[in-house]
């Protein structure tokens, strides 16, 4: 009677599970359909010849998912049972899903977008029109710690990085570590590299850095403190109109307002006598003159001033020989031939261009002028490297026989003492 009951429970047991395998191999059956209805459309859109890279990472994940989900199943069915008809057919849909999803990764690798240089490090730059022109490699911005820098660099790093949906939080912290650099880096050195510090480091600079008042305060120092021209050249009054148009600007964008008849006021106070008795001509007496038309007369000016220093560089190379007889011009050229070396490569900021057109060597003190021109033995008239004497006019201040740059007046003269006497003897 036990004997009976057991076989009776042995024969369901079995009978359920051939129910269950059976229930599998149809499922099987059933999504092994679906995944190669998945892999068919895969290919398809792989061989277009335009395709979206999200359309295939959305695919892959949908095939990802199907394909899992068949191999359990194979692996279930195939449990109690050898099919080799079965076997090889699995094996085939396995090396045809394995070979979509090679393709598919190399098209989306093809598909991705150019490269952001930060140093050393990379990182792409989702845009629209990535596949249609090359854009150039372009560098993170650097933030110092300077409260009228942090305008600028908030607004270049939040369109770079910030608002980029294909990086995490984590690395776009990392991004903002190696943008910042002195006393802007130490803010957020308490913070580890997790996806929740991320908002916390920026917050942090935000209220560091983002003061309305002192930003507002900082461009109005600098402003006030642009060093005054002591003549008149294209460079000179070029690079005075800029930097008064930038401060301008950021001002503008804080919602600041500055006086355009104190502005203008602070601007003639840097002009060289000759250029204010020229911008007073242009003037009437009931006239108040806006920033923007004392911008407008430095550039005609800075035009007007490049075109005589241009006159008077080529009158200096052809001042030797002219309409003079043979034999005077031989002995003019005999006594005073000058050979001028190649020096075009600036030597204090190593640029393409003269020393006395390089704007680091403007902003230099006198004597300091003259320690870099003698450290380079170059000809304290003309700022360059020649032989032979220097036809070069004479300095437009004292008239002797150097550069107007290295024109010493009494104040430097006298807050220099006697190292200041030394080099005014020594030119």
């Amino acid at each position: 009677m036990n004997m009976g009951i057991s076989g009776k429970r042995s024969d369901l047991v079995k009978t359920t599970d051939q129910k269950t395998i059976m229930a599998n191999q149809t499922k099987y059956k059933k999504v092994k359909a679906i995944l190669k209805v998945q892999l068919t459309q895969l290919q398809n859109v792989l061989n277009r010849d335009h395709c979206e890279k999200s359309n295939i990472q959305l695919r892959l994940e949908r095939l990802n998912e199907k394909y899992d989900q068949v191999e359990r199943l194979y692996e279930e069915t195939t449990s109690t049972e050898n099919d080799d008809e079965q076997l090889h057919e699995f094996t085939e849909l396995q090396d045809r899903f394995f070979e979509l999803v090679s393709q598919a990764k190399d098209k989306i690798e093809r598909l991705s977008p150019p490269l952001l240089e930060n140093n050393n490090q990379s990182i792409s730059v989702d845009s629209g029109t990535a596949s249609k022109i090359k854009l150039p490699l372009a560098n993170l911005p650097k933030f110092e710690g300077n409260y009228e820098n942090w305008i600028s660099f908030k607004n270049t790093f939040t369109a770079m990085i910030d608002t980029r949906g294909d990086l995490n939080d984590v690395e776009k912290l990392i991004y903002l570590r190696s943008s910042l650099i002195g006393n802007a880096a130490q803010k957020i050195t308490i913070f580890e590299n997790s996806a929740e510090n991320y908002k916390l480091a920026w917050d942090l600079l935000r209220d560091s850095y983002e003061i309305k008042r002192l930003i507002v305060s900082k461009h109005l120092q600098a402003i006030y403190d642009i060093t005054p021209l002591k003549f008149e050249s294209h460079d000179g009054l070029v690079q005075l109109a800029d930097t008064v148009q930038q401060h301008m600007t950021a001002l503008e964008t804080l919602g600041a307002s500055v006086g355009s008849d104190m502005l203008v006021f602070l601007i003639e106070r840097k002009l060289p006598e000759e250029t204010v008795k020229k911008w007073e001509m242009t003037l009437t007496n009931d006239e108040l003159p806006s920033f923007q038309q004392l911008r407008k007369f430095l550039m005609e000016n800075a035009v007007r001033a490049s075109k005589r220093e241009q006159r008077e560089l080529h009158t200096s190379s052809n001042s030797i020989g002219g309409d003079q007889p043979a034999a005077k011009k031989f002995k003019s050229e005999k006594r005073h031939n000058v050979l001028y070396t190649n020096t075009t490569n600036c030597i204090v900021c190593k640029d393409q261009h003269l020393l006395y057109q390089c704007p680091e060597f403007l902003k230099m003190t006198v004597p300091n002028r003259i320690d870099s021109v003698k450290r380079a033995k170059l000809c304290i008239n003309c700022l360059r490297r020649h032989t032979g004497q220097c036809m070069r006019s004479k300095c437009k201040q004292c008239h002797k026989k150097h550069n107007t740059l290295l024109h010493l007046n009494k104040e430097e003269l006298k807050s220099q003492g006697n190292s200041a006497v030394d080099k005014t003897n020594s030119l």
